[in-house]
């Protein structure tokens, strides 16, 4: 139960997205926080100035540490994991950026993450996009995870790059997942340019 707070922009019974968000956090931890954000945000939901705003009016003794994960909100994320997992690799001063696009010829592909300065893509092998589509639901149906599962296996295979694919149970020790792309990251740096004729970030 999300509690009203004098300032917000609620109308009736409906509390604020922004104000819901760091309530969520200061209740369950900064990074329920941060995955509802990047949600909203997703959305269209929510805006960096709304959640500054909602930040400011939400009083508690551990608000701080949700005004600060609010700042590294990033809409491009499509999934919890993928939140956590950019949050990782930052908390661990490896930038990445969400929603890569890869273009070489015929060749496309979007990945969850590439980290900057380098070639290695990291997709968030995730259960939930296997699970059961419900009737009336906008998830991705049975075909389209396996069209997504096959472009996953092409991007691993490409040459311009290196995969690297962590399960959820990996992300609650972020220093393993660090490590892991540390050492993948090595050998791409001594390998020549890769031969993709474009790599993007997705706007």
């Amino acid at each position: 139960m999300h509690q009203h707070v004098a300032g917000s922009a609620h109308r009736d019974l409906v509390m604020e997205v922004g104000v819901a968000i760091v309530q969520t956090g200061v209740t369950n931890g900064s990074m329920a926080a941060l995955v509802a954000a990047d949600a909203a945000a997703h959305r269209g939901l929510v805006s960096s100035e709304d959640l500054a705003r909602c930040a400011a009016l939400v009083k508690g003794p551990h608000v701080w540490r949700v005004r600060h994960i609010l700042g590294q909100v990033d809409g491009r994320s499509e999934s919890p994991g993928e939140t956590r997992l950019r949050h990782a690799t930052g908390a661990m001063r490896l930038a990445s950026t969400p929603q890569f696009r890869i273009e070489d010829g015929a060749f496309l592909a979007v990945v969850d993450l590439l980290l900057e300065g380098s070639r290695v893509v990291i997709e968030f092998d995730g259960f939930v996009k296997y699970g059961r589509v419900t009737s009336g639901s906008m998830a991705p149906t049975p075909g389209d995870v396996v069209f997504a599962e096959r472009t996953r296996e092409d991007l691993r295979a490409h040459p311009s790059t290196r995969t690297h694919r962590p399960c959820a149970a990996r992300l609650d020790d972020p220093a393993r997942i660090v490590r892991t792309l540390c050492a993948t990251r090595r050998p791409c740096a001594q390998q020549p340019d890769p031969p993709c004729t474009s790599m993007r970030c997705v706007a």
